[in-house]
């Protein structure tokens, strides 16, 4: 992997490998560990001791020769048993049957039937010499609705098929081995484990090695852990996790300098790399909650659509209707029952939710994590540069054994000290830094001159700035006195901050040429540390009662939610030679303790009130942050992650509690039997393991022994905040019992994979958890996590794990982000709601001529017509449709209740809307036929009944043209024959596709007013606001001009079936319109009336 642009595929082998590192580290951390629990891959090299064994037990471990290597005989022999130093390639399926097999179930299989019998039928009208166009049309738009959506699934599945291709990219050709003493060069893949390897710069390692000797050996693992500095490889090692052993080199790792030699103990699928590659090729991810419902939808409609066509065939085969005509009306009844652009409009829903997220600075990698978002229960959120600013302001001091409040004036651009800092706390703080200035900055504000460091630094430095502008005469005038001030202090050599040993130091050289090393870190660090202490101009023994003075100012500050840091110095002898000091040498060096400093990093602006909103809308939220509790706790009251009812679970007392109990209980489970009941259980949690996890997540808690649970009070309060070192000693059945019991928690001093434990923990309890991270360690975490909510100033790996990325890195805008998947959940329930109601419409007339022989009011075509091309244009616009004011109110959705499409919407869309707009279509297409009629023979014999023919006589060809024959013989014809029209069959046949261009009218125009009443659930549409909606209003438009191309452009007439219309057809279903609108204002009214806990409102909501 280059570090300066890592390729997706590196950046998912650094995630799964340091997924893989937690959880090693977690397993070899208890004393007890379910290996059911462990992934495959982590409890394969949790059994490994090859890295730690000495060399001569690995010798005989390994059967071989660590200076000659194996025989020439033995390679041959390990290899044909062995098999080929190789990364095993699936069999991939050929495209063209991929392709094809995308048309293979059951709903497609069908619509291409219907497309074959379409153009079948249109080639026997061909023969018979009156072509029926619209029969072609059909045939080919169910084949281009099959062949789209078989080209969409083709081309996602397809996005996998390279990745292996990039594994093998990784793979040297060649290598150096020791045979029979002799060195050689033989393939890569020959490769057998015992071989002994030399290695050198500018190769890449052949296989998992274990070294046995090397000359300043460095090696590239950016592809394993993200770390851009090559990595120093040693042939000691303590180090029990494999995956972070210096005397590890990894398969396909770069040779970065040096060379050395090493013994190979895994090969092909059984190195790091192949695991990974395994893992890669072969993990699907799981379906989103969006996913799982269009599925769930498409299943039942389907099922529902071919059971009828399926009934209703056999019943026109019953009634001795012709198979031909039977099979029409069967595909009739399954055309009209699925909504064919139901797919685009989903697709196009969630491209604009994209876009608005987008313009609300979220960045959403896949349109799929879009709607999760709104299904989010529980957030997993970091503390620092997302709930508060990262921009850190000093605050407090403790110096001479007193804390002293330093107040920030903005306007002025400087301090107002509270008391007098003492010159040593002053050094520290200015010297003891890794933060810089940009003197390219032509701000005049030194609080808002941009520094290039951490927030922390940054924030101490803006301080010390300020006190010497103040204090020292000599250079208060200068642009920037703290530069000049270090100037006099050159620095001779640091130790950067790391959060092992969590100080940094620094070494700088006096005017009277001593060294000056200042110490600044962690306080209880610092301390430990220290052996005198600074206070009113002099050094002194730092006492116990010096200490526990000191510690209670930093709890002190602490508790004000503020980040606090030690200081402390040493004057020595400045050395000559260069410096090599490392962590473990300054622990065993003395310091003289000199103060504290705290820094607070204010909340973002709206933070409070986004928390406020999740609460309200039944979210969860968990902060857990590496601050010490105190801190923690400090900013989740200020903000209202917490209240005031809190359990700590914090001091030494409680982990040796739970350590005890747990310790006793495990006992007591080995002294006593399960008893059938117990048995039963966990056979069941067995069994059901990859079904239901939250199921199995509450038989665990159910049989957790009570010892066990103890930790926890009878009665606990409404939130906890919980340190990382009590959290290490739970088991995960006890860390799910724990986030059961409380609403609100704080997890304090937390490591990354405490983070994936507890994430992991949640989704087991069957919630959907947002996580937020930034970091290099945060990435196995966002990505098990449901939504990965990466940071924009965060690295590459975090990103790229991430689902969506926060362009402000703000709290609230994850907020926003729930806000907007609830919004297009809540829409596309709307636009399903708008989709389907029009399927009663066209399905009526098909069910009246199977039971009654009424005439087939609507074509197949034309239910195409509606479903892919009119109705589409509104579906799409209420995607823009906004947010009813009750959204962050209510609960998040339960993903096994709360459905896309359940039975209160298929009330309301065919037992409602959907019947009044069958109605009207049937008043529309009777009363459109009987005008016709009368235009054209004003004396005729019409009643109802021409439309009731129990024998099923076709109704153009049939009971129409016999009676307009029969007009013939007793008035005068009135006027002229359409268009191509010669005698009373063809006129009978354009009266007919008069009343069904008629029928479709009406269906457009009730979907027009369906479309405006599908725009809220509970509001009238008079709150939500008429107009508030421009883009539907143009997708109406859109409608009714698509309508009239179709109605009065003459190629449609041809290719359709369609003809022209005048205005009276149009209005016959406006009374219905009318009647449905006010219905369903009237509906709403007494939901907001009667509200959420009445009859009325759980029969008649959607």
């Amino acid at each position: 992997m280059n570090p300066d642009n890592p390729d997706p595929l590196s950046i998912q082998i650094a995630t799964n490998v340091s997924r893989i590192s937690m959880e090693i580290d977690t397993a070899q951390k208890r004393k007890s560990i379910d290996m059911d629990e462990v992934q495959e891959e982590a409890r394969v090299l949790l059994g490994t001791e090859l890295h730690l064994m000495p060399l001569d037990k690995l010798q005989v471990e390994l059967d071989t020769d660590l200076v000659k290597g194996l025989t020439s005989n033995e390679r041959k022999l390990r290899l044909s048993r062995d098999g080929l130093n190789t990364l095993t390639e699936t069999k991939g399926t050929n495209p063209i049957i991929r392709l094809l097999l995308t048309q293979a179930d059951l709903f497609a299989i069908l619509l291409w039937v219907a497309a074959i019998v379409s153009f079948a039928m249109y080639g026997v009208t061909i023969s018979q010499g009156h072509g029926e166009v619209h029969n072609l049309w059909l045939g080919i738009a169910l084949a281009f609705v099959n062949v789209f959506s078989g080209l969409l699934t083709f081309f996602q599945e397809s996005k996998s098929n390279s990745i292996m291709k990039g594994f093998k990219s990784l793979i040297p050709q060649e290598c150096l081995v020791f045979e029979d003493g002799i060195i050689k060069t033989v393939a890569t893949d020959t490769l057998i484990v015992g071989d002994i390897v030399k290695i050198k710069v500018g190769q890449k390692c052949p296989a998992d090695l274990r070294l046995l000797s090397q000359n300043q050996l460095k090696i590239d693992l950016s592809s394993f852990n993200g770390e851009s500095e090559p990595a120093a490889r040693k042939i000691e090692n303590t180090e029990t996790n494999i995956l972070r052993s210096a005397n590890i080199i990894y398969f396909t790792s770069n040779i970065m300098q040096g060379d050395g030699i090493g013994i190979v103990i895994f090969t092909g699928d059984n190195t790091v790399i192949g695991q990974q590659a395994k893992n890669v090729t072969s993990t699907k991810q799981p379906p989103t909650p969006i996913q799982i419902e269009v599925q769930r939808f498409v299943k039942y409609i389907s099922i529902l659509a071919i059971s009828l066509g399926i009934i209703f065939f056999g019943l026109g085969i019953a009634l001795k209707i012709p198979p031909i005509d039977a099979f029409v009306f069967g595909v009739g009844i399954i055309v009209a029952n699925v909504p064919e652009g139901l797919s685009l409009t989903i697709t196009v829903a969630l491209a604009l939710a994209a876009k608005r997220l987008s313009q609300q600075k979220v960045l959403v990698k896949e349109l799929k994590s879009v709607e999760t978002l709104g299904s989010i229960s529980v957030i997993c959120s970091d503390k620092t540069g997302t709930i508060t600013m990262n921009q850190m302001t000093a605050s407090h001091t403790f110096c001479n054994n007193k804390v002293v409040k330093h107040q920030i004036q903005h306007a002025m651009g400087s301090f107002l000290f509270g008391t007098e800092l003492p010159l040593e706390f002053i050094k520290v703080l200015s010297l003891n830094s890794k933060c810089d200035m940009d003197q390219t900055d032509q701000e005049t504000n030194n609080l808002k001159v941009r520094l290039m460091g951490d927030a922390s630094e940054q924030g101490i430095m803006r301080f010390m700035n300020s006190w010497l502008t103040q204090n020292q005469e000599s250079i208060k005038n200068d642009k920037y006195p703290i530069l000049t001030y270090r100037d006099q202090y050159p620095k001779k050599y640091e130790i950067p901050f790391s959060s092992v040993y969590k100080f940094q130091l620094s070494i700088h050289e006096t005017e009277d040429k001593k060294a000056l090393i200042t110490l600044k870190g962690a306080p209880e660090r610092i301390m430990d540390i220290c052996d005198k202490v600074f206070i009113d101009g002099q050094v002194v023994d730092f006492t116990d009662d010096h200490k526990n003075t000191t510690l209670e100012a930093y709890n002190e500050i602490a508790s004000f939610g503020e980040r606090v840091l030690g200081c402390a110095y040493s004057i020595e002898e400045l050395q000559t030679e260069e410096y090599t000091l490392d962590a473990d040498d300054v622990k065993n060096m003395k310091f003289v303790f000199v103060g504290l400093v705290s820094l607070v990093d204010p909340p973002k602006e709206n933070v409070t009130r986004s928390v406020s909103e999740c609460y309200e809308a039944s979210i969860g939220i968990t902060m857990i942050t590496g601050d010490h509790h105190l801190t923690a706790t400090a900013i989740a009251k200020e903000v209202g992650i917490l209240n005031d009812s809190i359990d700590y679970y914090t001091d030494a007392n409680v982990l040796l509690r739970i350590k005890t109990s747990n310790e006793l209980s495990e006992a007591q489970a080995q002294e006593q039997n399960l008893d059938d009941e117990d048995m039963q259980a966990k056979t069941c949690i067995k069994k059901k393991a990859e079904k239901n996890p939250r199921l199995i997540s509450e038989k665990e808690i159910k049989y957790l022994p009570q010892m066990q649970k103890e930790f926890i009070p009878s009665s606990p309060a409404k939130g906890a905040v919980m340190t990382g070192n009590v959290l290490e000693v739970l088991t995960n059945v006890q860390i799910k019992y724990m986030l059961s019991q409380y609403q609100q928690i704080v997890f304090a001093r937390t490591t990354p994979e405490q983070k994936l434990t507890i994430t992991q923990c949640y989704q087991s309890l069957g919630r959907i958890v947002a996580v937020s991270g930034d970091g290099l360690n945060d990435a196995p975490a966002l990505k098990a996590a449901d939504i990965g909510v990466a940071m924009a100033s965060g690295s590459e790996v975090a990103r790229e794990a991430g689902n969506i990325i926060l362009m402000n890195d703000s709290f609230a805008t994850i907020v926003d982000g729930i806000k907007e998947g609830r919004l297009i959940f809540e829409n596309l329930k709307k636009a399903m709601s708008y989709t389907i109601t029009s399927a009663v419409p066209q399905i009526t007339p098909f069910l009246l001529f199977v039971i009654f022989g009424f005439p087939n009011a609507m074509s197949s075509i034309l239910i195409l017509l509606i479903d892919v091309v009119t109705d589409v244009w509104p579906a799409f616009a209420l995607g823009y449709e906004k947010p009813e004011s009750d959204i962050m109110k209510r609960p998040p959705r339960n993903k096994e209740k709360d459905r896309l499409l359940d039975g209160h919407l298929v009330f309301f869309a065919y037992g409602q809307i959907g019947c009044l707009q069958a109605l009207a279509l049937l008043a529309t297409f009777m009363l459109t036929v009987r005008r016709e009629i009368f235009k054209y023979y004003p004396c005729a014999k019409y009643s109802g009944n021409i439309f009731v023919s129990l024998s099923h006589d076709d109704f153009p060809s049939v009971t129409l043209t016999k009676l307009l024959t029969d007009a013939q013989s007793s008035c005068a014809f009135n006027g002229t024959y359409p268009k191509n029209v010669t005698d009373q069959a063809g006129l009978a046949k354009f009266i007919f596709e008069v009343g069904q261009t008629a029928s479709f009218v009406s269906v457009v125009v009730m979907q027009f007013v369906d479309a405006i009443i599908s725009r809220t659930r509970i509001n009238s549409m008079f709150t939500q606001g008429i107009i508030s909606n421009p883009m539907l209003l143009l997708g109406l438009l859109f409608q009714i001009i698509i309508c009239c191309f179709f109605t009065y452009v003459p190629f449609c007439h041809t290719a359709f079936g369609t003809k022209a219309v005048d205005g009276l057809a149009w209005t016959y279903c406006l009374p219905f319109a009318v009647l449905m609108f006010i219905y369903d204002e009237c509906r709403k009214f007494l939901l907001r009336k009667y509200g959420k806990q009445s009859k009325f409102y759980k029969i008649m909501h959607w």
